[in-house]
């Protein structure tokens, strides 16, 4: 994560594990590269009068000299000083070259500072030089700014940077340089240096004059060893340290916090205002389960009493018994009411009524995205053996009246069919009350104590909701909390 990376590196640089970096920066022939080249005692950066340096180089301690190079389209490659100098340097056709190069080499200077050169700024030939500069200010722990001292003037898009810098972090270290001080005398230096701060004091911790050259009089110029004791100065002060790159790093991840929060808290209060008050829909679960329950029960009725009408009309019948006697003489004739059994079991069974239920109660639990599959098949092998039981019972009573109605023998078939007509009649049409008592009613009860299960398990997941509604309210309130820190980022 990158908040942990930047923790690490900010506990390395305070405990003095890793070195602070400081990155040259100017307009072009500012000196920058000379001023390195002082500090190494060593010509290791091109100097020329046209622009030179092209690209960026961090210079860092090693126990032998490497120098590695790489370009946006290739992987690190090891090169030879003579061609770092080749490759750092602007060619002649201008061509932008964006190279990055990591430049070890055993110069106690750097056990104690990073050093990082850069192209500089305002060289209309190579406008990239700018945006690679700028990115490399935003890396460093201090900034060296370099101008040339007949040219005291830090103007366009290096002033704006700088101001951008300062107004992020105010305490970031940025010392300026006025190079080549040497072609002054000791009045003109000293004139051009009050007014330097008084023109970038609040830019600039502090303004000095410097030169790579001897010169007979040194006044008003800052020494190595001064420069020395700033690259001290930055190691000692812990608060110098951590006011550059780190400091800004902060900042850019507090603001990526901070917007991340923003579209957090909209996404939270858009789920809130999508889902109604859990009293509101606790009625509305409720009343809509009571309405389908209802529905639930109108069904079983028209079934039960369809059913009774079909199985009255096919399974009973009238048959005529002739009672025999000696030598094939028939003694009497009568007739009696028939109820086929079996087949009005097959009838009650292949009703549609459990299926039908089961249906109904699946479509009703997916709505509401309450219980699963095991519930509603539980339930409908309970409404099965309901269903088979009943049949049983409506066959078995059926059965009975059709002997009651058969205790005195009919004389013949047709007062049997009459019987038949009244029987059927009287079934279909005044039996309303047996029906439910005995079929109708233990159904719906079932149907009705179901119907409460489901009202139980909306009321318990309604009350999940509710809390889950209130810790998404919590934390709408903590992320406002957070917001309204007025030093958020450091937490």
């Amino acid at each position: 994560m990158e908040i942990d990376k930047l923790i690490t590196e900010k506990k390395d640089l305070l405990s003095g594990k890793t070195p602070p970096v400081v990155a040259f920066v100017g307009d072009f022939n500012a000196g920058k590269s000379s001023i390195i080249n002082r500090l190494f005692e060593e010509d290791i950066c091109p100097v020329n009068a046209c622009p030179t340096t092209s690209s960026v180089t961090r210079f860092e301690y090693g126990a032998k000299e490497t120098i590695e190079y790489q370009s946006e389209e290739t992987p690190p490659k090891e090169i030879t000083r003579d061609e770092y100098k080749r490759l750092v340097t602007h060619s002649d056709n201008q061509e932008i070259v964006k190279y990055k190069f990591r430049y070890k080499i055993p110069i106690p200077l750097l056990k104690d500072v990073t050093i990082i050169d850069t192209p500089g700024f305002e060289n209309l030939k190579n406008p990239y030089d700018t945006k690679i500069t700028q990115k490399v200010m935003e890396t460093a722990d201090a900034l060296f700014y370099i101008i040339d001292v007949n040219q005291p003037e830090i103007t366009g898009s290096a002033m704006e940077i700088l101001k951008q810098i300062k107004s992020n972090e105010d305490g970031f270290a940025i010392y300026l340089f006025a190079n080549k001080a040497d072609m002054k005398y000791p009045p003109k230096r000293l004139e051009i240096r009050e007014s330097l701060k008084k023109k970038y004091g609040k830019l600039f911790r502090k303004c000095l004059l410097f030169s790579v050259k001897p010169q007979e009089s040194s006044e008003h110029i800052a020494t190595i060893d001064e420069v020395l004791k700033l690259f001290n100065e930055l190691r000692q002060d812990k608060s110098l340290l951590i006011g550059g790159r780190i400091r800004l790093e902060e900042q850019r991840l507090a603001r990526e916090t901070n917007d991340i929060l923003l579209k957090l808290k909209r996404v939270i209060q858009r789920k809130i205002n999508e889902e109604p008050e859990s009293k509101d829909l606790l009625n509305v679960y409720q009343g809509f389960i009571s309405k389908q329950i209802t529905k639930f029960e109108k069904i079983v009725t028209n079934e039960i009493f369809e059913l009774d009408y079909r199985i009255r009309k096919r399974c009973l019948s009238v048959v005529e018994i002739r009672v025999g006697g000696i030598l094939g003489i028939f003694l009497r004739n009568y007739a009696e009411i028939v109820l086929d059994k079996k087949k009005a079991k097959e009838l009650w069974q292949q009703s549609e009524i459990i299926r039908r239920l089961t249906e109904e109660l699946g479509s009703l639990l997916s709505r509401l995205q309450i219980l699963d599959n095991g519930v509603v098949n539980k339930f409908q092998s309970e409404l099965q053996k309901k269903w088979n039981k009943l049949g049983d019972d409506f066959v078995r009573r059926l059965g009975y009246r059709v002997d009651y109605r058969n205790r005195e023998s009919f004389p013949d078939t047709d007062e049997a069919e009459d019987a038949l007509k009244s029987f059927f009649l009287y079934g279909y049409e005044k039996s309303y009350g047996a029906l439910s008592f005995y079929y109708i009613k233990p159904l719906t009860d079932l149907i009705s104590a179901f119907g409460e299960r489901i009202k139980e398990r909306v009321k318990s997941k309604v009350k999940e909701d509710e809390k889950d509604r209130n810790k998404l309210l919590s934390l709408i309130q903590t992320i406002d909390n957070i917001l309204k820190e007025e030093d958020y980022e450091k937490s």
